[in-house]
């Protein structure tokens, strides 16, 4: 008895005292280590710090109503909303992007990594299946679920390997801090693991991985310039001084690349069979992800050119 109230008080009363006393002796830098968030939580915070301050700028200038109560939101630009939030998410992938460039060597370590611990697909030919199995073997015998072994003809045959592809859990639902969350470094693993749907990405003659590091370094400033042109705030002297023809020229030509940039890479993907093996959730994700860069480019196409013949920089679609 006196043993169990030994450790009941030990428990819940010596244990927190101690642990509290050794974290106020620890460290600045132990300290910000132990206050760590899911990684989807620092890219919310992001892509709204970079859409709700323009939508209700916005919206203010339509209704004297008070900030985010229903008759203010009732009264905001649903096509600005769209394309300023689409944008914010762009230029988070455009830092994305250049870390894929910065960091291209820790990418393909870590992709390397996800391979040996989660699994990947592997296609074959035949003449190296004959030399042996070891080709398989070389990835490291337990992540392979299963393989068959497809008769193309008498001389070639594929083996196709299916697993999983993805890593678990995925890296937004990682722990990390902020001094991580603002590091180029840390998300490098946006690509390594991406990369377990197309490995073009870790692949550095790749058509994938030219065209998106240079949409990261091309696209980034621009992307941000059109959020303050369609909002018009915050006051940008450059911004301000451009006309609208030449903001929708911009709106044009930045968009044009991206969605002919998406619609090469997505032939690229199924035309090297990336999807072959993969799961509908995996393969739904890249076909998701390339709608997205292809519908609200082109929207921000249609009201780029709109601009250019009307003279006027407005966000509506159908006026």
């Amino acid at each position: 008895m006196r043993y169990h109230v030994v450790t009941f008080l030990s428990r819940f009363f010596v244990v927190p005292l101690s642990n509290r006393f050794i974290a106020s002796r620890a460290s600045p830098r132990d300290a910000s280590a132990r206050v760590a968030m899911y990684a989807v939580v620092y890219i919310a915070a992001f892509v709204a710090t970079l859409t709700v301050p323009f939508v209700v700028v916005d919206t203010r200038r339509r209704t004297d109503a008070d900030a985010w109560t229903f008759a203010f939101a009732s009264h905001a630009n649903a096509t600005h909303g769209a394309l300023v939030l689409f944008n914010a998410i762009n230029v988070l992938i455009c830092a994305w992007e250049i870390a894929l460039w910065v960091h291209r060597e820790r990418v393909k370590k870590l992709h390397v990594g996800f391979v040996k611990k989660f699994g990947d697909r592997v296609s074959v030919t035949a003449r190296r299946a004959r030399d042996g199995l070891n080709v398989l073997s070389g990835f490291g015998a337990g992540w392979i679920d299963s393989f068959w072994i497809l008769t193309a003809s008498s001389s070639s045959f594929v083996v196709a390997v299916s697993t999983q592809v993805l890593p678990s859990p995925l890296f937004l639902f990682s722990h990390i801090t902020v001094r991580e969350a603002l590091s180029l470094e840390y998300w490098a693993i946006v690509f390594a693991s991406y990369a377990s749907l197309d490995p073009s990405y870790v692949q550095h003659t790749s058509w994938s991985f030219w065209v998106d590091v240079g949409n990261g370094f091309v696209t980034l400033i621009p992307t941000l310039a059109l959020s303050i042109a369609i909002t018009r705030w915050p006051h940008v002297d450059v911004i301000a001084r451009a006309s609208p023809r030449l903001l929708g020229l911009l709106a044009v030509v930045v968009n044009y690349q991206m969605l002919y940039g998406t619609v090469v890479y997505f032939a690229n993907y199924v035309y090297n069979g990336y999807y072959r093996g993969a799961s509908r959730a995996c393969v739904a994700i890249v076909i998701i992800a390339n709608i997205i860069w292809i519908a609200f480019p082109a929207m921000w196409i249609v009201i780029g050119s709109r601009a250019v013949r009307d003279g006027a920089f407005v966000p509506t679609l159908f006026p």
